[in-house]
């Protein structure tokens, strides 16, 4: 998962880097028009959650490495998973706009 996440993740950059740089948004409302269309919105959703999964793995990994006692390596481990969890959520409220 974390290779399949890093390709999507590059992928979608160097498609918005190309659309954008091809055809530059210039003000709110153009952004809003291209951020509802659906395929746009659901690639920056898989998008957002691929850089959050991977940001995740990454630590996850770091912590079981260098994090040696094991109560240490559990709260770590604890406050970036509810972290992790916490912008999941707050992406979900921005991207289909629940308030």
């Amino acid at each position: 998962m974390q290779r399949l996440t890093a390709i999507y993740i590059g992928s979608f950059g160097v498609f918005v880097s190309v659309r954008l740089l091809y055809s530059p948004i210039n003000d709110f409302a153009t952004w809003q028009t291209w951020m509802n269309q659906p395929l746009v919105r659901i690639g920056w959703t898989i998008f957002i959650f691929s850089l959050l999964y991977h940001g995740w793995v990454g630590l996850r990994s770091v912590f079981m490495d260098y994090a040696k006692p094991l109560w240490v390596r559990f709260l770590v481990g604890t406050v970036s998973t509810l972290a992790f969890l916490g912008m999941s959520i707050w992406t979900i409220l921005i991207i289909f706009k629940i308030t």
